[in-house]
Formats: C-alpha cells, sequence, structure tokens
C-alpha cells in the first residue's frame, strides 16, 4: 500500500499523509477527520464519486481532475482551480465557490443549488447547462468565449435552443454563433427572427 501525501501549493508543506490505496481514499479521510485542506494540490488526480462533503478547501488546485460524481457540497472552496476539470454531476450544492476558476471545465448535471459562485470564471459551452437561477448568489462572474471576449454578469444566462446556430444572451449582449452584439433584448428580436428564418 502506498504512503501518499497531500502538499500545499503555497509552500509544499504536508496538509495530510498516511497508507492508503489511493489519493481519493486519502483525502476522503482527511475530510472525514476535519483537516483543513486549504490550498492542496490535487491537481490530475481521480476524484471521481468522491465524498467530500463539508471539506476545507479553499485555494486548493484540482485542475485537470476528474470530480465526476464528486459529492462538494457545503464545502469551502473560494479561489479553487476547476481548470479543465471534469465535473459531471458533480455536487456543490449549499459550497462557498467565490473567486473559484472552471475555465475549461465540463459541466452536465451539476448540481449548484444554494451556491455562493460570486466572482467565478467560466468559459466553454457547458457552463450555460448549469441551473445558474438555484444559486445562493453569483455576483460578477465572469464568462470569457472562444475570441477571448469576456462578459460579466450576475443573473443566469439565457441558451436559446432550436435554432440554426448557438444563442445566448448574457446580461446586454447577445452570442450568436461567435458573433457577439450588445444590445437590449428589444433590440435583438428582430435579429433572433432572422436567425431563425435562415
Amino acid at each position: 500500500m502506498p504512503y501518499i501525501f497531500i502538499k500545499s501549493i503555497q509552500n509544499g508543506n504536508t496538509l495530510y499523509e498516511g497508507d492508503f490505496t489511493t489519493v481519493k481514499a486519502c483525502i476522503e479521510r482527511a475530510v472525514a477527520e476535519g483537516v483543513n485542506l486549504s490550498h492542496a494540490d490535487l491537481s490530475y488526480q481521480n476524484l471521481a464519486h468522491a465524498n467530500l462533503d463539508e471539506a476545507q478547501l479553499s485555494g486548493a488546485n484540482f485542475k485537470c481532475a476528474n470530480l465526476i460524481g464528486a459529492n462538494l457540497s457545503e464545502a469551502m472552496l473560494d479561489n479553487a482551480d476547476f481548470t479543465q476539470c471534469s465535473l459531471e454531476s458533480t455536487c456543490f450544492a449549499f459550497s462557498s465557490l467565490k473567486r473559484a476558476n472552471f475555465t475549461g471545465s465540463k459541466f452536465g448535471g451539476t448540481y449548484i443549488e444554494g451556491a455562493t459562485i460570486d466572482g467565478a470564471f467560466f468559459s466553454g459551452q457547458s457552463c450555460f447547462h448549469l441551473d445558474f437561477i438555484q444559486t445562493h448568489s453569483m455576483e460578477s462572474c465572469l464568462y470569457t468565449d472562444e475570441n477571448n471576449h469576456q462578459y460579466i454578469f450576475s443573473a443566469p444566462p439565457l441558451m436559446i435552443h432550436g435554432l440554426p446556430k448557438t444563442c445566448v444572451i448574457i446580461g446586454n449582449h447577445i452570442k450568436i454563433g461567435t458573433q457577439t452584439y450588445t444590445a437590449t433584448l428589444s433590440e435583438t428580436r428582430p435579429a433572433l427572427a432572422k436567425l431563425k428564418a435562415a
């Protein structure tokens, strides 16, 4: 059985260690014991279906980790890095995710009811499948598109289905395919009608 260390990305100090078969088993035990794992380096780890309920993981590095089906509910995850993570069926219910980085992450059936995501970073089309309306707070989130254009939003984006091109309304911006327009919703209706008729 390997001896596993969970280290801090800030200073390299060991946050938790022990004999475990996997990193997943190690972190689950640490969380169950109430260990503060802030700034833990968990990048590239397979944490699928891990039970990390009420974890203290602010500032943790989950870059490219597999978190499919993981339970991260009621967790402290402020400033955590979820860049390019697999987050399908992951549960973030009632967690604090202020300024969390979800750039390039894959969502699908991801649960965010009651979560606080103020200042969180998003990119990619799959984030528009998140049920933003169920969050506790989502002030000043930032979305970056494929052209590196950035959009600040504090209300749920609206994705319109059934059109020839993907259409998303973010605040007073409307994205149709790779094109972006800035206008009031009433001003975008003719554009939408034209697109539907195309």
